[in-house]
């Protein structure tokens, strides 16, 4: 039983699935924010971008991620790729539709005194409509990190061999809750502490 085992080794458990579950989420949620800037910025900035990709993005946007979890272990196998696509599908179309909309809200007196001023189009999208759509972007950016981690331990139940994910079903399913307790409230630390970094690069990047 798990209060036989040498508490080393739960200390080497959750370093191994802290450290794994971390690195998933900081490549896979990077990733998919970059992704979604992208998107957002240009659906937001260039009409032709907006009719060949918005209705996609709207259309995923609807789909829940958790039903198509299977389909992507199918295609992208085991590796770092499944936790990125897992990621990516439950917060990029959310993040892009959220960020299009917010560029549509610019008001257009900005962008008029851009131009008048002698901005290029470049420096309208980058000075003007970049900067001003950033601080909430970042906001729904720290809304999104709920459900990245949400798919990314349920992407870990399926498929890994560490991860707080994987941990935490193997002791479910032996009845082990003393050890499931330590890492769900493991877990909701990690999300805070993720969270909080996310406010401080906001605030310092958008004073």
């Amino acid at each position: 039983r798990v209060s036989h085992v040498d508490e080393d080794d739960h200390v080497r458990w959750i370093v191994a699935d802290a450290t794994a579950t971390a690195q998933r989420l900081a490549i896979g949620f990077s990733v998919s924010v970059a992704l979604a800037f992208v998107l957002g910025i240009l659906m937001g900035c260039f009409h032709a971008v907006e009719a060949a990709c918005l209705w996609m993005i709207s259309a995923l946007a609807k789909i829940p991620w958790s039903s198509v979890v299977v389909v992507i272990f199918m295609a992208v196998g085991t590796g770092m790729e499944l936790y990125e696509a897992v990621i990516a599908i439950a917060v990029v179309p959310t993040l892009a539709e959220g960020l299009f909309l917010l560029v549509r809200d610019v008001p257009d007196e900005m962008l008029w005194k851009a131009k008048t001023l002698g901005a290029s189009s470049t420096e309208v999208v980058w000075n003007v409509i970049t900067r001003m759509v950033a601080p909430k972007f970042f906001d729904n950016v720290r809304l999104q990190l709920g459900p990245a981690l949400v798919s990314l331990i349920v992407a870990e139940i399926l498929c890994a061999y560490v991860g707080f994910g994987y941990r935490i079903n193997k002791f479910a399913r032996q009845t082990h809750m003393d050890v499931v307790f330590v890492y769900v409230l493991a877990l909701v630390l990690f999300g805070l502490t993720v969270n909080w970094l996310l406010e401080q690069f906001r605030d310092r990047a958008f004073p």
